[in-house]
């Protein structure tokens, strides 16, 4: 039986998603991990902010003004 490699998206197709999700920081930021690391849904939904930033570290929103 030959291994079946499920199709991958062209260049213009992966823009075309985060062209179509620019105005939806949530759903943006799953298509961009997914798009750029390759990780699956059940593992980018399982993240928590500790898997992304070093102790000591405060997470930002990029546009977010300071208090």
């Amino acid at each position: 039986m030959p291994h079946l490699s499920p199709p991958t998206l062209t260049t213009a197709e992966q823009a075309a998603i985060l062209a179509a999700t620019a105005g939806h920081p949530r759903d943006h930021l799953i298509y961009s991990l997914a798009l750029g690391t390759g990780l699956r849904l059940a593992e980018i939904v399982g993240l928590n902010v500790g898997d992304a930033v070093r102790a000591g570290w405060e997470p930002a929103l990029a546009g977010a003004h300071p208090s």
